[in-house]
């Protein structure tokens, strides 16, 4: 069962990824998980951020196992899908 995200939740979450996975990398949250970062009390169901959804690099791997562990969805968005352009561009 996958667990509603919170704050505490998310924070705890990029802090044992750090623990976990010691390569140098940067993360960009995308969507609900960064606004609570921001200070946006809403709950959210998952983490997105932006990554390849089809080829797994080391860290997205890393946070896939470590999102099983504590019962959170994880998934990669790719920037072109999350923010849609206008037409012609």
């Amino acid at each position: 069962m996958i667990d509603v995200v919170d704050r505490d939740r998310i924070i705890a979450f990029l802090d044992a990824l750090g623990k976990r996975y010691l390569q140098p990398a940067s993360l960009f949250l995308l969507g609900g998980r960064a606004l609570c970062l921001l200070g946006n009390p809403r709950p959210t169901l998952d983490i997105d951020y932006v990554g390849n959804d089809l080829i797994k690099d080391a860290l997205q791997k890393s946070m896939e196992i470590l999102a099983h562990e504590m019962h959170l969805d994880v998934e990669a968005v790719t920037i072109a899908q999350f923010i849609p352009l206008q037409a012609g561009e």
